[in-house]
C-alpha cells in the first residue's frame, strides 16, 4: 500500500533521496486520528503521514541531538511518545507540531543509571 509519494519526502528535505533512505524501520498507526508515524533508516525523515488525505506529509519530526534511533512509539490524539535506543524519552505535541515542553525540560535530566542501562525499550503502552 502506497501512503505517500517519494517526491513528497524529497520536497520536505529539499533534495533527492537514496533508495535505502526510505527503508521503514518502525511505524505506529493512530487509528483515532488516522495518522501513521514512520521511522526511516534516514533519521531525518522521521515523519507523520495523514492517511485521510492523499500524499499528505503531516509533519516531519525534528531530530533531537544525541537521541539515537526511535525504537518504540505510541500516541493518543495529540501526543506522540518515543523511546530511543539510547534510553532517552521524547514527547511530541502532534496538534501544534512541536516538541512537548516535558521533553524540553527533561530530555537530558533522566538518571545516568537509566540512560546507561544495557536493556533497551521493547514496548510501550
Amino acid at each position: 500500500m502506497k501512503v505517500c509519494d517519494r517526491t513528497v519526502f524529497e520536497d520536505s528535505i529539499g533534495g533527492t533521496l537514496r533508495d535505502y533512505d526510505l527503508i521503514v524501520t518502525g511505524c505506529h498507526l493512530n487509528a483515532t486520528s488516522n495518522r501513521l508515524v514512520l521511522v526511516f533508516a534516514n533519521k531525518s525523515l522521521f515523519s507523520i503521514v495523514d492517511l485521510s488525505q492523499s500524499n499528505s506529509l503531516y509533519w516531519r519530526l525534528p531530530c533531537l541531538a544525541n537521541s539515537g534511533i526511535p525504537l518504540v512509539l505510541t500516541s493518543d490524539m495529540d501526543k506522540l511518545f518515543v523511546g530511543y535506543d539510547t534510553n532517552h524519552i521524547a514527547i511530541f505535541d502532534i496538534l501544534n507540531r512541536q516538541i512537548h515542553p516535558w521533553t524540553t525540560k527533561n530530555f537530558e535530566r533522566l538518571p545516568r543509571n537509566f540512560l546507561n542501562r544495557y536493556n533497551k525499550f521493547t514496548g510501550v503502552i
